[in-house]
């Protein structure tokens, strides 16, 4: 009759902890050496942890499970207990069970039912007898260690026999297994100081010492015991430097070291020993000097070392102060140090530039136009300027508030000996009124009007040619008075670049009948963001024959509604009879979608009968009035717009009157009875013929827009930027490859262009 003698459906265990409270206990537990499979809880119990654990998975054996608990940082020791999960065995059914014996290794433990039992199920776990410490540390003790404990991690294998007895007292077949665990044991670490000693205690009977020592300096330390004793060296990350033998200890073992913590496990000593770590580098004794909350702290790696140390910044000797306390400072300054210890010597010098002392910014204050500066360092001296330049020592020395009498910047610094100057403050002062204006100078002996930005003198120099006129206040009536500062013997028109400050309402005939005018320089500086009416501003300057616009802004002209200073807001005749000019590039200009009435932009270039080629690509589908808009340009050949262009809004008549040598982009040529709006459309050809050219079909690299690429646009190139004004080149033309700047990078751009075209090899 089969018998199960022994049956584990599962296992209730009880562990009793000893605490030193009543607060929470943290636990592990796992089943034999699978420890990364461990199960972690939390008990509030007085030390009392029962654990329900499903052993239905375990296969037949001898198996332990391990258990730990933890109060705070530091895990207890592990309580390890063996169970058995037998396989099944025959028994006679006459045969009773009356006990079973268990041991680990030659120690058995016999237990006795009181009365014989037919069948038995085993529900006892087995106490795990403790290991021993270890009398040897070798390479089946692994380390790790925290801030203030050493763990052993080792391997032990252990043997273990159970057998059943009946009433002959004939024992069962043993159910026996050889088994490894897992031990661990944590111990305290001792803190040895270098250059000093530590006490180790004997370890006759087995266990160990672990001995932790930092080295701030990288050198040569010689690690020495008084008596025979071994020692296994580490990292601070648990790996193994080195073993050293009792011989090799006793006569001190020298080792490099890097700067770090280190760890030392000491054994097989039979009796207590003085362990020390010493330094056999006179540059190991260099101390540290440390700057914080205002006051200096000098520290030495080496136990025992005196310190001496300066504060001038001169070498110290055993003769300078001795370092006993941390240093107050309150300046900039240099500290020296040097440490002196006894059979070793005096170590290098160490220094420590101090230098957070920094006077504090100073204050500008006003009331009125009455300035005052201080600053909170006492005793500081402040410098100032007026002119926005950063204040030096050699500056106007700031004694008392004083007055200003015009805008700027004033900034000013503070100084104070052993300390470094404070940051730069500055003020802007912007509250007082000054009379400011855009305003233009005639002088009559050079035949040049000039435009200026700031305050206006006061009175002309009539006697000496000189005239002063304001700008923000010109009024020009058509075909009347001009401009007030009119006149046919102008030859040259400046405009400084303070006039960039400038935003004038119109340009209207600003230099209407200047037929003498053969030079514009700075026209850059002529900001057109405000302008509303630009109408006769070029009108018979016969005499001019380039004129760059490519930065004009044009969005505002015609917004200002029906009267502007006595004018309408317009274009009408800006270019009219300007003979000379044989290229104009205005595709900068961009009209207003939100214009009520059409632009009047009448006879824009009228009679410009020397010109050839006209680019007004930034008009899309505007609304304007063109009557006559390019009337008597005998010479034009060609109009550049871009792809958008649309004379839908156009009105006007005589739109190209008398342009007899236009043509299209397609090769439409000029008829004399069509010079209406109907052909201001790009060029189809004969299916959609017109006068106007798509400019994305202009060449690049056509500097002087004549529509040809060839030498002469390298010519005119090379003129503009010797500061040269060729006809038809603009800042616009000259980018040849759009970076914003004209140079030698767009020359090389165009040669290339000119290898590409000819037909050179």
């Amino acid at each position: 009759m089969k018998k199960r003698l022994i049956q584990l459906l599962g296992i209730v265990l009880l562990l009793v902890c000893p605490v030193l409270s009543q607060a929470q206990i943290n636990y592990q537990y796992w089943i034999d050496n699978n420890i990364g499979a461990a199960v972690s809880g939390t008990t509030t119990a007085n030390g009392d942890i029962s654990l329900a654990i499903d052993m239905a998975d375990q296969t037949p054996g001898i198996h332990f499970y391990n258990l730990r608990a933890r109060e705070g940082k530091k895990w207890g020791p592990v309580y390890r207990y063996l169970f058995a999960i037998p396989h099944e065995q025959q028994t006679d059914a006459t045969r009773m069970i009356t006990g079973y014996r268990y041991g680990f290794g030659d120690e058995m433990t016999t237990v006795t039912f009181d009365t014989p039992i037919s069948e038995y199920t085993l529900n006892q776990p087995f106490d795990v007898p403790v290991p021993p410490l270890p009398t040897v540390i070798d390479d089946d003790c692994h380390f790790s260690f925290s801030d203030d404990e050493a763990t052993l991690l080792r391997n032990i294998t252990m043997e273990f026999a159970l057998t059943f007895t009946d009433e002959s007292n004939a024992m069962s077949s043993p159910i026996g297994t050889s088994f490894t665990l897992t031990d661990t044991h944590t111990s305290d670490i001792q803190t040895l100081e270098v250059a000093g000693s530590l006490p180790i205690e004997a370890h006759a009977q087995g266990g160990y010492s672990v001995v932790t020592f930092t080295i701030q300096s990288a050198g040569t330390y010689i690690l020495k015991s008084s008596a025979a004793c071994n020692l296994r060296l580490f990292s601070s990350d648990g790996a193994k430097i080195t073993d050293v033998s009792a011989d090799a200890l006793i006569a001190g073992y020298s080792h490099e070291y890097e700067a770090g913590t280190y760890y030392v496990v000491a054994f097989g000593n039979e009796n207590e020993i003085t362990l020390t770590v010493s330094i056999c580098d006179v540059n190991l004794l260099k101390p540290t000097l440390t700057y914080a909350d205002n006051q200096v702290t000098i520290t030495c790696a080496v136990a025992g070392a005196t310190v001496y140390y300066t504060l001038d910044g001169t070498d110290p000797t055993t003769e300078s102060t001795l370092y006993e306390t941390p240093i107050p400072v309150d300046c900039n300054m240099t500290i020296k140090a040097i440490a002196v210890l006894s059979g070793i010597g005096t170590s290098p010098i160490a220094s420590l530039d101090i230098k957070s002392f920094t006077v504090e910014t100073p204050v500008i204050t006003h009331e009125g136009n009455v300035l005052s500066i201080t600053t909170a360092t006492e005793g500081a001296t402040i410098y100032y300027t007026l002119d926005g330049t950063t204040p030096t020592m050699e500056s106007k020395v700031y004694t008392s508030p004083f007055t200003v009498t015009e805008n700027g910047t004033i900034k000013a610094i503070a100084v104070k000996e052993g300390y470094e100057n404070s940051a730069v403050a500055d003020l802007n002062v912007n509250w007082i009124v000054i009379n400011t204006c855009g305003y233009a100078i005639y002088d009559k002996n050079v035949k040049t009007l000039t435009f200026y930005y700031g305050i206006k003198p006061e009175d002309n120099r009539t006697s000496e040619g000189i005239w002063v006129y304001d700008a923000d206040k010109t009024v020009f009536e058509s075909y009347a008075c001009h401009n007030p500062w009119y006149s046919t013997d102008i030859t040259t028109v400046i405009f400084d670049s303070s006039f960039a400050k400038a935003r004038p309402k119109t340009t209207a005939g600003w230099f209407y009948g200047c037929d003498k005018l053969t030079e514009i320089i700075g026209i850059e500086h002529l900001n057109t963001e405000k302008v509303l009416d630009m109408e006769y501003m070029f009108y018979q300057c016969s005499s001019l024959t380039n004129i760059d616009l490519s930065h004009f802004n044009t969005a505002k002209v015609g917004t200002g509604g029906e009267v502007l200073y006595a004018l309408r807001g317009s274009m009408h005749f800006m270019f009219a009879s300007c003979y000379n000019l044989t290229h104009i590039d205005i595709s900068s200009f961009e009209i207003s979608d939100n214009l009520t009435d059409p632009l009047d932009m009448q006879h824009m270039f009228s009679l410009c009968s020397g010109l050839k080629t006209v680019d007004i690509s930034g008009f899309k589908n505007i609304h304007a009035n063109m009557n006559g808009f390019f009337n008597g340009c005998s010479k034009l050949t060609t109009i550049y717009v871009s792809e958008d262009w649309s004379n839908q809004y156009i009105t006007g008549s005589k739109m190209f009157q008398g342009c007899t040598n236009l043509v299209g982009g397609k090769g439409t040529v000029f008829q004399s009875n069509q010079i209406e709006k109907s052909y201001a459309i790009i060029d189809g050809g004969t299916d959609s013929p017109g006068y106007f050219t798509d400019k994305a079909s202009m060449k690049m690299g056509d500097v002087n827009r004549n529509g040809v690429l060839d030498t002469n646009d390298a010519v005119d190139l090379i003129d503009f930027m010797a500061g040269k004004s060729p006809n038809g080149v603009t800042t616009t033309s000259a980018d040849i490859n759009s970076d914003g700047v004209v140079n030698v990078a767009d020359l090389i751009m165009l040669i290339n262009d000119l290898l590409k075209e000819s037909s050179w090899p």
